[in-house]
């Protein structure tokens, strides 16, 4: 018993030192890799929390391609995939552990017995990947669409993604308490779940669920854009101005790119204040350090604002000019009072120019 327990143990020491080489090499296989890239700018987390969230929904709303559908597509089949993985590496384990402890034939019966296992439920597993994965898939359009438009329930001020979140949640749990855990067999389900006892779970599926489909989604989509700079800079101006400045996404007509100094050139429908907005607001996108607004003024029938960079004489007239008894302060063109005053003698006059 004693050299079984030693052996285990210099077993497993060795086994810990062989992973962890493993993943030193990895990492410094990868970051030689990036340093290979120095002329690319990554995209990369930022410390701003704010920042990192309107990056994540740049590219979930509005991301070339597919890569939305299909990182939803993955977030919802993973759950169901994780079940015979992680059965795999218990029954792993214990074979390991049980090298030192059992016999042959004890060994092989408990490994055997797993294995059986996981062929029994394997055909469950197939048919509720595919449902989730359907799920993710109609999350991932459905997120788009909302963040798009970045709407929110005016009632209860969450935002109509999260909802969206939460019935697929509900949802997908409802399924896996009527669907039989072995479609050999019809006749038995999980029912229970959805009784007083288990049906407060049912409430917090839904949570849970929305919080793991975006955090996966989001986890996908940052390693699928994280190379692909000049891509992703484009979405995630078009969410800044959505969320930042309140402008639809339509305003920026061209987005043009310099990977190598980090510089970009936007041209949008913004009037000059806006412009400065935008141009403040990109410097959150990892890797653009001179960004510049070509303004194209407001979009035909917005209304149009006066700036502070005007003429003084063009500006509006500041609320205490009318409370003066000398009218409005020079420079404003208005040289006599624009409301009726009251003079020294306490009577009211016309208006008129002064005599």
């Amino acid at each position: 018993m004693l050299w079984s327990v030693l052996g285990f143990l210099v077993s497993l020491t060795l086994l810990t030192g062989l992973a962890l080489w493993v993943v030193k090499w990895a990492i410094y296989r990868f970051f030689a890799y990036e340093e290979r890239m120095a002329e690319r700018q990554l995209i990369e987390r930022m410390e701003d929390a704010e920042a990192n969230r309107a990056i994540c929904d740049g590219l979930a709303a509005f991301g070339p391609g597919r890569a939305h559908i299909w990182a939803g597509v993955v977030s919802g089949a993973s759950v169901v995939l994780a079940v015979p993985f992680f059965h795999m590496l218990y029954a792993l384990w214990v074979r390991l552990i049980m090298t030192f402890t059992d016999t042959p034939g004890m060994r092989a019966e408990v490994f055997n017995t797993n294995m059986t296992q996981i062929k029994g439920y394997l055909p469950s597993v197939l048919i509720y990947t595919l449902i989730f994965g359907l799920a993710g898939a109609y999350y991932a359009i459905r997120r788009r669409r909302h963040l798009q438009t970045d709407k929110t329930y005016p009632i209860i001020n969450v935002p109509a993604v999260e909802i969206t979140g939460m019935m697929v949640g509900w949802i997908l749990y409802y399924l896996v308490a009527v669907l039989p855990p072995s479609f050999s067999s019809w006749d038995s389900n999980y029912g229970g779940m959805l009784t007083l006892s288990g049906g407060w779970v049912w409430v917090g599926s839904g949570l849970l669920m929305t919080m793991y489909l975006r955090t996966m989604q989001n986890a996908l989509l940052w390693a699928t854009y994280r190379y692909r700079w000049p891509i992703a800079v484009p979405a995630i101006i078009q969410m800044i101005a959505l969320r930042n400045l309140g402008l639809p996404p339509t305003v920026i007509k061209k987005v043009e790119l310099d990977e190598a100094a980090g510089a970009a050139i936007i041209t949008a429908e913004v009037d000059a204040i806006d412009a400065d907005r935008l141009r403040d607001s990109v410097y959150a996108i990892p890797g653009l350090r001179r960004p510049k607004v070509v303004a194209l003024g407001p979009p035909p029938g917005t209304a149009a604002r006066i700036g502070t960079q005007l003429a003084p004489r063009m500006r509006p007239l500041p609320p205490r000019a009318f409370k003066r008894k000398e009218g409005p302060p020079k420079g404003y063109g208005a040289e006599t009072n624009l409301l009726d005053s009251v003079d020294t003698n306490g009577e009211p006059n016309s208006g008129s120019n002064p005599k």
